[in-house]
């Protein structure tokens, strides 16, 4: 059923960016980043029991991360500086805001919302300061602290996060009717995979060929470290149940957007960035499922 839902409306919106209509794909990201994410991640927060083992999800987020990265690196030896920098950044970024929302959210409920968003505060980190890092590295261009802690800060679900966390600690009591506020987060998980098929059908274009080898070295390093490293943090944690398939969901993750606007904003290579990620997520998709058991 789950399946069945998710990919109507991620074909639902291959459909509409084939169209005219495509320009919405930005509207519905402001939207969605701004408004419904924060909304989505206080009412996980706010519903879910909370333990304080969870806190190790942002370590073990930061650490894939630079462990992805550091491979990768040691894979691209002898590529141009531009493409390699995109490869470093797509291999070890994870999508988790905007890709994981919609299958965390159908397969775990608030659960998956919670871990991922505790998950994403390591992650996020990474994105925002050495991925920038790595961007300037590779680019020749100049590091800017200042930019990428004000970039870091204005990150509206890390702020939800940090609200609702403070709520509970403090062991405030919401009235039930201000749960009401929270509604339109039911809408996430749609809107996303609407943005999703957009994106995925304006992505692809001339010179796929041309980085295929370069997109296997991405695909096969970066699903397969997620899926052992996951598999194995999971055994060393004893985590089990749906806690161990959503952690294990974390570790596959295709590579971050953001691999796409470093790239475009610092010079890298473009092109093998908008195929890294397109391609990265259709591949991943059939892996939640299987994760998931659906």
């Amino acid at each position: 059923m789950e399946a069945g839902i998710a990919l109507s409306i991620l074909v639902f919106g291959v459909i509409l960016g084939a169209t005219r209509y495509r320009v919405v794909e930005r509207h519905i990201l402001r939207v969605v980043f701004y408004i419904l994410l924060p909304l989505t991640v206080c009412n996980a927060f706010l519903t879910v029991p909370l333990h304080w083992e969870m806190m190790y999800l942002p370590f073990y987020g930061l650490g894939l991360d630079v462990i992805l990265a550091l491979i990768m690196l040691t894979l691209t030896r002898g590529l141009e500086n531009r493409l390699r920098g995109s490869m470093v950044i797509a291999s070890s970024t994870m999508n988790v805001g905007i890709f994981s929302i919609p299958f965390l959210k159908m397969f775990y409920g608030d659960l998956g919302i919670a871990l991922a968003t505790i998950f994403d505060v390591g992650n996020s980190f990474y994105v925002f300061f050495v991925c920038y890092l790595i961007a300037s590295y590779f680019s020749g261009g100049e590091y800017s602290w200042r930019r990428n802690i004000l970039n870091y800060l204005s990150i509206p679900y890390v702020w939800a996060m940090l609200f609702a966390l403070s709520i509970r600690s403090l062991e405030v009591k919401i009235p039930e009717y201000l749960f009401l506020f929270l509604t339109p987060s039911l809408l996430t998980p749609y809107l996303i995979l609407v943005y999703l098929g957009i994106h995925l059908s304006m992505s692809f274009g001339r010179g796929f060929k041309k980085y295929l080898r370069n997109l296997l070295v991405l695909w096969i390093t970066k699903f397969s470290v997620g899926f052992i490293a996951g598999y194995l943090f999971g055994q060393l944690m004893m985590l089990e149940g749906d806690v161990a398939d959503v952690v294990l969901t974390l570790s596959v993750l295709p590579p971050a957007f953001i691999t796409m606007i470093y790239s475009e904003m610092m010079g890298l290579d473009l092109k093998y960035a908008t195929f890294a990620v397109s391609t990265s997520i259709m591949i991943d998709i059939p892996i939640l499922f299987m994760i998931a058991g659906i």
